[in-house]
């Protein structure tokens, strides 16, 4: 008597949400044919990009950062996907998808190879949104991936090498929500040590943030979003609130109402939306760019395809609102897809998912942290160890404990060496 066949489930995506369905589903149903495909051959810590963006490295006008220093700044956020699963019997394609065809369940990659599925898993995460403001992606950089961080730290490592001492510098951060806020806050350091190592003028050096909403961090409670205003503020960094960007050029930015700043490096971290694909998907429901999912986290109308993270537009019922899309709620929507894969192969009821509030501390320059926990915020070195020991428990989860401590130790090394003495 023949064996049945194996069910074949593949994932699309190497995020917070396609490697903890990967690895349950691993771990869970070792029988399982199980395929994770993305563009990269490795996983990115999305919550430690902005400290990418803002390293000091040992280096000085002239001399040039040894290749070896860069490939270990980028090792702290890029998690070699070999690593993750080594341990397992999975199959790992380091391709792009180029379209999905449901009818004949097969999935499209590049150079129009083909994969068949039994059970699919949309988690190709977010991209930068520009919501079509004139020139804005053309004259600024986003901080997406961990090469759009080292672009940044590059470009303004570059901007002091070649400006003179009197010169003014303006560094602009666009939008001024959780990512905002933390790239601001770590810069004033990084700004800080340029301006010694290149010999320039401290009150030369201007950085902003610009934000359409009346507050930064919109969402947060109010007295996270005063914290936050506070602390970035003892910094010198300049915030302007109620300013919408409507177009930008190569070196100015403009505001509704009529603010001009000029730049020489803007930094866009105000837009998302879900993965591109989404638009060329067919006879499946949007919202807000995201695959509309049943209470299973199933595309609606699908049986068979799930979307998690980023990608999903999932509602509270209870909050009556869209769940945040956060890394804890990605790895937590990836759970219950994992268990639920198993239930329908087993023909075994499906299990609801039940949206968690998400718990947030938000890094803002040096050892110093806001938080929220269960109401209560916490603010200065103690919530910074504790965004520490929240990275250190992710890295345990996806990593062997031995690598997942010099993994977070590597981390660690680069983050601590900017100048705030004046402000702790």
């Amino acid at each position: 008597m023949e064996k049945p066949a194996k069910s074949k489930i593949v994932i699309l995506g190497a995020g917070f949400a396609g490697v903890r369905v990967a690895l349950d589903l691993a771990k869970s149903a070792p029988e399982l044919e199980i395929i994770l495909i993305n563009k990269n051959a490795y996983h990115e810590f999305h919550p430690d990009f902005y400290e990418i963006a803002a390293a000091s490295l040992p280096e000085s006008q002239r001399k040039q950062v040894p290749r070896l220093t860069y490939e270990s700044l980028k090792g702290s956020v890029a998690i070699p996907l070999a690593e993750i699963f080594g341990n397992t019997n999975m199959k790992i394609v380091i391709n792009s998808v180029v379209s999905l065809d449901f009818k004949s369940q097969e999935v499209v990659l590049r150079g129009m190879k083909r994969l068949s599925y039994d059970f699919l898993v949309l988690a190709l995460g977010s991209e930068t949104n520009y919501f079509n403001i004139p020139d804005l992606k053309q004259f600024s950089l986003p901080l997406k991936s961990v090469d759009d961080a080292l672009n940044i730290r590059n470009e303004i490592d570059e901007i002091f090498a070649r400006k003179k001492e009197k010169e003014k510098i303006n560094i602009i951060v666009g939008g001024g929500g959780f990512t905002g806020c933390e790239l601001a806050g770590e810069l004033v350091g990084f700004l800080r040590t340029l301006s010694k190592i290149h010999a320039h003028k401290q009150h030369e050096v201007r950085l902003s943030v610009v934000e359409a909403s009346p507050v930064l961090i919109n969402g947060a409670s109010t007295s996270v979003q005063q914290a936050a205003e506070k602390r970035l503020r003892s910094l010198g960094v300049e915030i302007y609130l109620n300013s919408k960007i409507t177009n930008v050029s190569k070196s100015t930015l403009f505001t509704d109402p009529h603010l001009v700043l000029p730049f020489d490096l803007l930094i866009w971290t105000a837009g998302v939306r879900s993965n591109s694909l989404v638009d060329r998907l067919a006879g499946v429901h949007t919202e807000k760019t995201c695959l509309i999912v049943d209470k299973s986290l199933r595309i609606i109308p699908l049986k068979n395809v799930f979307a998690v993270g980023d990608l999903a537009y999932c509602f509270d019922e209870e909050n009556s609102t869209q769940v945040a899309a956060t890394a804890q709620t990605a790895i937590d929507q990836a759970k219950y897809t994992a268990k639920n894969i198993d239930h329908l192969i087993k023909n075994e009821p499906l299990i609801l998912y039940k949206p968690k509030k998400p718990k947030f501390i938000i890094p803002l320059g040096g050892k110093f942290a806001v938080g929220e926990i269960a109401g209560l915020v916490l603010e200065g070195i103690e919530a910074w160890w504790l965004k520490r020991a929240a990275a250190l428990g992710y890295f345990a989860s996806v990593l062997p404990t031995t690598k997942a401590f010099q993994l977070w130790s590597a981390g660690n090394k680069f983050f601590v060496s900017n100048d705030y003495e004046d402000v702790q």
